[in-house]
């Protein structure tokens, strides 16, 4: 999965349930799948952040 996938995801979800409607309900729509997205991606940073932070020291030990 990659940010442009999540963007043509929501471009396409919105286009098929929003089909009828003004562009502005589609956008809105749109607006709250990514946000969403954002959230989800948020959390999961937060949930892995200590591994993380683990995997990040061990590439700087690496590097040095």
């Amino acid at each position: 999965m990659n940010a442009e996938y999540l963007i043509n995801h929501a471009k396409q979800t919105s286009d098929i349930a929003y089909r009828d409607a003004v562009a502005e309900d589609r956008l809105a729509y749109r607006v709250g799948m990514l946000e969403g997205y954002i959230k989800t991606l948020c959390q999961e940073i937060e949930n892995h952040k200590d591994e993380i932070l683990a995997l990040n020291r061990q590439l700087i030990e690496k590097d040095n």
